[in-house]
Formats: structure tokens, C-alpha cells, sequence
């Protein structure tokens, strides 16, 4: 397994009070320097927000992705068969990487 190299999650979208911009800030109060990153010229723009929130979900999106894709290297498992068709297909454990991965698009868009 590949070592972290970025600031682990989840991360915090803030604005601070009488700062222009908005921050992303590891959401971990143990970090020494919660600050990730700060947007500036989109500052408080429904744009800048929306940036704002995509990046702040980008370690549960790389979860969500890892976890896509563990689950499609597994072996293809049919559940049951209706009328002759298979149904319910799966792959290892698809469903749920998909229900954790819509849940993180969701938050991400807002």
C-alpha cells in the first residue's frame, strides 16, 4: 500500500470571519497546519463555493474511487435469476462503493 502524502481527511470548507477568501482546512485538530488551501479571487461567489466544496471532498472522493475499484476486480457474482435473466449482477461488494461514492458526489455538488 502507497503512503499518504496529503493532509488526510476529511477536509472543512470555512469562512472566516472578516477574512476575504475561503479556506479549506483539514478538519483534523491534531494537524499543526490545518490550513490546505485558501480561494481568494472566487471568494465568496456561488462559483467559489462550489470549488470550494469539490475540493474539500477530494480525500473522501479518492476513497470513494479506491473502493470503486477494489470492488470491480472482484469476481462477477449473479444473485438471482428472474425469467430466466440473471439479475442483480454484482462485483465484490459494487453496490456499496457506489451508494459511498453517489453519497461523496452528493456532497461534493452541494
Amino acid at each position: 500500500m502507497k503512503e499518504l502524502k496529503h493532509t488526510p481527511g476529511p477536509w472543512a470548507v470555512e469562512h472566516p470571519y472578516g477574512e476575504p477568501g475561503i479556506y479549506i482546512t483539514g478538519a483534523n485538530p491534531m494537524l499543526s497546519n490545518p490550513l490546505i488551501c485558501k480561494l481568494v479571487d472566487q471568494a465568496r461567489t456561488p462559483e467559489g463555493a462550489a470549488n470550494a466544496r469539490l475540493l474539500a471532498m477530494a480525500p473522501e472522493l479518492l476513497v470513494a474511487l479506491k473502493a470503486i475499484k477494489a470492488s470491480l476486480n472482484q469476481p462477477v457474482q449473479h444473485t438471482g435469476i428472474r425469467n430466466g435473466a440473471s439479475c442483480d449482477i454484482l462485483r465484490g461488494d459494487a453496490r456499496t462503493a457506489v451508494e459511498f461514492a453517489s453519497a461523496a458526489i452528493a456532497k461534493a455538488e452541494g
